[in-house]
């Protein structure tokens, strides 16, 4: 349940409320499993601030949940009131435990994305987002479920926050959809068309085959299907090899991360 809510962090909340304990909802090994252990003081702070009004959002509009409707729809529909109530309510929890180096780090100016930059490429799932102007940002881990999904040319905007965590948030203005971002890392040596790969040409219906710029068609395993179905055009693809029996190569779509198995038609 923990890490449903967490996958809801940022949703508009609804009233003020206490902080909740970290330990008094999540376990030592469920800390672990989620990185959250591995938070400063003035974080750890933000996020039990956050947790606390959350909750009580979630009591206030209990009476309204449906069990027709699925719990990401239920949460669409709330009002947005109070989001900047508890965002300012989570900073001011947050700078109350901030250690020296994480004031002197918000004074830092760092160069970030303008408007009207576009996505180059996903990576890791939805861990790493690449755009167009060299730069690339490793995205909140419960915002990647959000991110893999992203495509290239989408447009992107990226915005440096005023606390500590999330030092960036990042919106995709073509979907309409906004992230955190936890840190700018190392550019890819990527290139727009990288030695080894080819473009996907052309998809069937239901992504059971898939042709590459060579003429080369591939039939693509059943459990993958789903993740082909989300991939575009013109896509750089790079084939490989596996130790799969059944489906002994792989492609590597490098605008977006995916890893898929296959057999070579």
């Amino acid at each position: 349940m923990i890490k449903k809510i967490l996958l809801l962090l940022f949703l508009p909340l609804v009233l003020y409320s206490e902080n909740l304990s970290l330990n008094s909802v999540m376990s030592i090994e469920d800390q672990r499993a989620t990185g959250l252990d591995a938070v400063s003081p003035s974080q750890q702070a933000a996020f039990e601030a956050w947790l606390g009004a959350w909750t009580m959002a979630v009591i206030e509009k209990a009476h309204t949940h449906d069990s027709s409707t699925n719990l990401q729809g239920w949460v669409d529909g709330w009002a947005e009131t109070t989001r900047p109530v508890v965002v300012k309510r989570w900073r001011h929890a947050a700078s109350r435990h901030q250690t020296q180096q994480e004031k002197d780090f918000l004074k830092e100016e760092e160069d970030s994305p303008s408007s009207g930059t576009v996505l180059a490429r996903i990576r890791n799932q939805g861990e790493i987002v690449e755009l167009s102007d060299g730069s690339s940002w490793r995205i909140a881990d419960v915002d990647k479920s959000t991110t893999q999904y992203w495509m290239r040319k989408d447009v992107i905007t990226l915005e440096k926050t005023k606390v500590f965590f999330p030092p960036y948030r990042m919106t995709n203005v073509t979907r309409n959809q906004r992230v955190d971002v936890k840190e700018r890392v190392a550019t890819s040596v990527a290139t727009d068309d990288q030695e080894g790969t080819l473009q996907l040409r052309s998809m069937t219906r239901y992504a059971e085959e898939i042709t590459l710029s060579d003429g080369s068609v591939w039939r693509i395993a059943p459990t993958d299907k789903q993740r082909v179905l989300r991939w575009r055009l013109g896509d750089q693809i790079r084939p490989g090899t596996t130790r799969d029996v059944l489906y002994p190569y792989s492609l590597e779509n490098i605008d977006n991360g995916d890893t898929i198995k296959a057999n070579k038609k």
